[in-house]
């Protein structure tokens, strides 16, 4: 028993070897992006490394729990040469690539903005998205020498710490047997919990900490463009001289409180379907047969013409609508994740369904969405009665139902009216039509709600990300929100829409789109009179371009007004 509680000491040396390593990539990550920090005036290295360490020590014993398994097995073949010679190169090779992905990390975040990400392109597998990670900053390992040497260093001497095969001590008593049992199953219980705690919604490593370093709004904040602009670029910004630094400071420096928020009983019910409708009237024939007050719109964002493809990345599709629900964007993936987030702050009760012939797919999301609750089945039928006796017959709150769904959307619509949820439910269909207009895929969405439209000026086309604004708009929540585009349900006049997606920073304001990388305007668009017409900022007259930095300013500023005021709209 002494001499396996020697091999637990050898071992936990190897261990301290990993932490060391890893809280060397932490400051490396920190100090890196220093000029990116500085702008934030919230962030605390002390803090941050602090949070930062206690993450990396949970991760580090988390993604080792199966070595702890693997060197203490109580079998004989664990004595052998042979698999201790295993254990300990799946050790050293593990951990020194994690620790290496670290560094390459930090060189990733400084020139794209955001960690690397796995796993958010499903027909790719690890190693072709992590080339793919490496191709977008053209990385290079004779730039990169300094990581390179870190990494062969880190390789080296994990190797040496972990328990030399020569030096084992073997010993095949009852009791060694016992302690071996004992701390393989405490591995194994320590792996699970510490997955379940150590999982980060977002898959960012910032996001845990900003919630606890910034002020209470941070659980929205960090999921707004508003936010991600000043914490990015403005800096970059005043140095381009587009602004000068103490007016950028003013615009979004301002403070954002919570205010009180009203009671609401008004379920809310979304459907994505990922299918191609074939006949369009004949679903719409249903919809009226139902006799419900219904609206449906064009999708105005699958109808633009000749346009580069870079609009695809401007005009974002709600995140969650489209045939994966995790698109490369986290920016869009986070706009459905403060969506769920911000329904649950007001009492909701949120669910994941899902009807699609890929389930697994799927899974993974209501964890990272936050969703309560994921129900799952390949028949709509069983869906269905999943739904009605888990959540609509269980639940004392108002919930949010997002159905991800490939067929049987008549199915789904004719059980809401049967079931009278139409009655206090807004329900928010997204549709893809075999239409085609100048050779491009049409869209529809579905709206059907308790109210008269009477009550409400409808705007004849929307956009995905409408459907977010509408429904906080519709549901009257007084709660801090971005408006990623306008409520559909606007009683006065339209909104801007203020986006940030990855490298650009778009503004859209009834027909003006401008995009903008952070360093230079790429490009200015008037998508409803002349979608083919581009206009470069830089390359316009002197007058135009004065007009036009003075229309963003005031775009700005009006835009952070409404969000200290908490108002969907500003009154003139």
């Amino acid at each position: 028993m002494q001499k396996e509680l020697k091999n637990l000491l050898k071992l936990s040396v190897a261990f301290i070897a990993i932490i060391f390593f890893f809280s060397i990539a932490r400051l490396y990550f920190y100090f890196s992006n220093q000029d990116i920090f500085d702008t934030n005036a919230d962030f605390n290295l002390l803090n941050a490394f602090t949070n930062g360490f206690v993450y990396d020590l949970k991760f580090v014993f988390a993604i080792n729990s199966i070595i702890i398994v693997l060197f203490f097995l109580p079998f004989r073949f664990r004595n052998t040469i042979f698999w201790q010679f295993i254990v300990k190169l799946f050790f050293t090779i593990l951990n020194s690539s994690l620790v290496f992905l670290s560094f390459i990390d930090s060189k990733y975040y400084h020139i794209v903005g955001e960690h690397i990400k796995f796993f958010n392109i499903p027909d790719k597998s690890l190693y072709e998205q992590f080339i793919s990670s490496l191709n977008k900053i053209d990385f290079q390992f004779y730039h990169s020498w300094d990581i390179v040497l870190v990494g062969l260093f880190t390789f080296i001497v994990l190797w040496s710490s972990f328990p030399s095969i020569n030096k084992m001590y073997f010993e095949r008593s009852k009791a060694n047997l016992y302690f071996r049992f004992v701390i393989s199953s405490l591995s194994i219980f320590f792996l699970w919990s510490s997955i379940n705690e150590a999982k980060d919604k977002s898959g960012d490593w910032q996001v845990d900490l900003f919630r606890r370093t910034n002020h209470p709004t941070a659980r929205l904040a960090i999921n707004s463009p508003y936010y991600m602009l000043r914490f990015y670029y403005s800096d970059k910004l005043a140095n381009n001289s587009y602004f000068d630094e103490k007016e950028l400071r003013m615009l979004f420096s301002s403070e954002k409180n919570y205010f009180s928020r009203k009671p609401n009983k008004k379920n809310i019910i979304i459907i994505n379907y990922s299918n191609t409708i074939e006949n369009w009237k004949k679903l719409e024939n249903n919809v009226k047969k139902l006799g419900s007050n219904y609206y449906i719109s064009d999708n105005f964002s699958a109808q633009i013409k000749n346009v580069p493809k870079q609009m695809d990345e401007l005009l974002l599709s709600f995140p969650a609508f489209s045939k994966s629900p995790l698109i490369n964007s986290p920016y869009a993936f986070n706009q459905f994740q403060s969506l769920v987030e911000l329904l649950k702050q007001n009492g909701y009760y949120t669910v994941l369904a899902i009807n699609g012939s890929n389930k697994n797919q799927y899974k993974p999301y209501h964890h990272f969405y936050g969703f309560d609750k994921l129900v799952s089945r390949k028949q709509n039928h069983k869906l269905l009665a999943t739904f009605e006796k888990e959540v609509k017959n269980t639940t004392e709150d108002a919930f949010f139902v997002f159905f991800q769904i490939d067929h049987g959307i008549n199915e789904i619509l004719t059980y809401i009216n049967e079931n009278e949820l139409n009655k206090n439910t807004l329900v928010v269909a997204n549709i893809q039509v075999s239409e085609k207009i100048n050779d491009m895929q049409f869209g529809k969405t579905l709206y059907l709600m308790p109210d008269t439209l009477n009550k409400y000026f409808v705007s004849p086309r929307t956009q995905n990300l409408d459907i977010y604004p509408s429904v906080v708009d519709y549901l009257n929540l007084n709660e801090k929100f971005i408006a990623f585009g306008k409520s559909v349900f606007y009683k006065t006049k339209k909104l801007e829409v203020f986006q940030y997606t990855g490298q650009d920073y778009v503004i859209l304001e009834d027909s003006l789109l401008l995009r903008y990388n952070g360093q230079s305007t790429k490009w200015i668009i008037d998508y409803k009179n002349d979608p083919d017409e581009f206009f470069d900022l830089q390359d316009s007259l002197p007058v135009q371009t004065v007009q036009l930095k003075n229309k963003i300013r005031a775009i700005i500023q009006k835009n952070n007004e409404m969000l200290i005021q908490n108002k969907m709209t500003i009154s003139d």
